[in-house]
């Protein structure tokens, strides 16, 4: 057995996460915000001065199960918010970005393509 490393560091530094809470909390707010890969990255690294890789914002996203459009609820659930939405805009004029951000922001992320096709008015689906 060798002794070239008697500390015990690997040569990366010392990461000071903060708490789980904390972290979860604002894993859920940029996923309710939409916020691309490297958004997030930079928010981490101004609000809580948290510098890391997408390969570990990945694996927090994975442990803390924050919500994503690439998992999105079953398509019952889904079909049921969605039909809420539509059913609050008397007028039909919110289109399937308007839905998604208003359905992101009670914390269900839903891909556009899943209900732009099925659930919408055709009139709806013209400013994509």
């Amino acid at each position: 057995m060798s002794n070239n490393n008697m500390a015990g560091k690997n040569g990366y530094g010392d990461k000071n996460y903060p708490p789980d809470e904390v972290l979860e909390a604002a894993l859920c707010q940029y996923a309710s915000e939409r916020l691309s890969t490297e958004q997030k990255l930079v928010r981490l690294q101004t609000e809580h001065q948290t510098v890391i890789k997408p390969s570990t914002l990945y694996a927090l996203q994975r442990k803390f199960k924050i919500p994503s459009v690439r998992k999105p609820p079953p398509e019952e659930i889904a079909t049921a918010y969605v039909l809420k939405k539509v059913a609050e805009d008397v007028n039909q004029r919110n289109g399937t970005g308007t839905i998604g951000t208003l359905l992101a922001s009670e914390g269900v992320l839903i891909p556009r393509y899943d209900f732009a096709l099925y659930l919408l008015p055709v009139g709806s689906l013209l400013p994509l």
